[in-house]
């Protein structure tokens, strides 16, 4: 863990679209990361100098002898984690009773998913890849988490939506993870972090529905894609059961899903998938989910174009206005505005 002796720590956590969205600052005799002290799991946010700032580093080693030399921080430690403790549990309490609400449906392979697709997968160059091994939160074998380092990657193009193609890198097959033990999969940033009292439903849902859904289908299920396909359906479904209320994470799921199936030319299954992204991502729009303006904006362009997509061209026009009103960055007011020209 770190403490702050001066300067000041920006502490940002990864936004729906795969960015960096910051969401507080650490100043001086403040700290951070103190969770690493207790234990080795994945870090739930990304600390960023925002100046140049220095700082004291402690480990297990040498927490004591701080302690010692700085009897005070102790009670700012264990105050400081009270509070997250206290947070994360009035969090839990509001999901569980959340989710005694909603049922999630049966897992199932929808009815557009019918053939094999023949599609070979991309090269995904080294550099550009981070590998994350940890054991499987459900199962506990160990798992390579693949992931693209996208501030690193080249542009190709840029969609009108704002959707981003890059050169030797295909993020859409590497944004979600799947357990090759016992197949429960997610979203690569989320796969690590699901809450231990989440783990058994999960175990009973991939026996008693995954597993059977897999064994019924395995002559469709033949290629690689069809396994990329397989995993995202399954992390949409199991975001569905056990956090239903992370629309912005399934619809996500779904935008990303719509993109890989409308890549390999299987315009049944994108656009059922590009219904239910419109579903998603509608609502959160209209409940005003997303902190960072850009996030919103370029979410309500995908909405726009998922819309003239289905024909709603007038309902398009309206999220093209939020974006063109959301957007801070020139480039997507920019696009915005060219995307509703198209609509008329």
């Amino acid at each position: 863990m770190y403490v702050v002796l001066r300067g000041s720590i920006g502490v940002f956590i990864t936004g729906v679209l795969g960015n960096l969205t910051k969401v507080a600052t650490i100043g001086e005799g403040q700290f951070f990361g103190e969770m690493a002290i207790f234990d080795k799991q994945p870090r739930s946010a990304s600390c960023i100098a925002l100046e140049d700032t220095v700082c004291i580093a402690i480990d297990k080693g040498n927490l004591q002898k701080f302690l010692e030399t700085c009897p005070d921080m102790a009670e700012v430690i264990m105050s400081g984690m009270s509070n997250r403790i206290r947070k994360l549990n009035e969090e839990l309490y509001k999901r569980s009773q959340s989710n005694k609400k909603k049922k999630a449906v049966a897992f199932q392979l929808p009815p557009q998913f019918t053939f094999s697709h023949n599609v070979k997968e991309p090269v995904q160059d080294p550099n550009y890849i981070k590998i994350l091994e940890q054991p499987c939160p459900v199962c506990g074998g160990m798992v390579k988490a693949k992931t693209v380092r996208k501030n690193m990657l080249q542009i190709r193009e840029v969609e009108e939506t704002g959707r981003a193609i890059y050169y030797n890198a295909d993020p859409l097959w590497l944004d979600v993870t799947r357990c090759p033990h016992c197949t429960y999969s997610n979203s690569t940033n989320k796969f690590f972090t699901i809450d231990d009292n989440e783990v058994d439903k999960l175990k009973l849902t991939l026996k008693t529905q995954h597993a059977l859904v897999i064994k019924k289908n395995e002559e469709i299920l033949k290629s690689a894609f069809d396994n990329v396909i397989l995993s995202y359906l399954q992390a949409i479904h199991i975001n569905e059961t056990v956090n239903p209320d992370d629309k912005a994470t399934i619809g996500m799921l779904w935008l990303n899903l719509h993109f890989a199936c409308k890549d390999a030319g299987d315009i049944k299954l994108s656009t059922h998938c590009a219904r239910n992204a419109i579903k998603k991502l509608r609502s959160v729009l209209d409940d005003d989910l997303i902190v960072d303006l850009d996030e919103k904006a370029q979410i309500a362009l995908y909405v726009a174009s998922l819309l003239k997509l289905i024909g709603q061209k007038a309902s398009a026009e309206e999220y093209c206005d939020v974006a063109i009103e959301s957007a801070k960055n020139g480039n997507i007011k920019t696009r915005a505005e060219a995307f509703k020209t198209t609509l008329k």
